[in-house]
């Protein structure tokens, strides 16, 4: 039981993909992982804030991003909302997301 076996690393990285890539891939899981749940669960809200700036900057066209930030923009902290705000009409630029805004 490998990365190989993993559908979602194997995926992305491709089954003879070079040792390198396949920890790239693997490092943008944690990475991508680690945001998800400081934008959603963590208490401080400038943790919050930054996580969501850099899930919107960075993992734009992951699926489960943008779910995210229009949660975001009901987050209790108005900080949190305009940053999820600001990143909806900075990196999402089409009609129907630009209507939620």
């Amino acid at each position: 039981m490998g990365w190989a076996s993993s559908p979602s690393i194997a995926t992305r990285a491709g089954k003879d993909a070079h040792p390198t890539r396949v920890i790239r891939v693997i490092g943008y899981f944690f990475i991508w992982k680690s945001l998800k749940q400081l934008a959603t669960q963590d208490e401080d809200t400038w943790v919050r804030s930054a996580a969501v700036e850099e899930l919107a900057g960075n993992y734009k066209d992951d699926p489960d991003t943008l779910p995210i930030l229009k949660r975001a923009t009901q987050d209790e902290d108005s900080d949190v909302r305009n940053t999820a705000l600001e990143e909806l009409a900075r990196n999402y630029k089409d009609g129907v997301t630009l209507r939620l805004i």
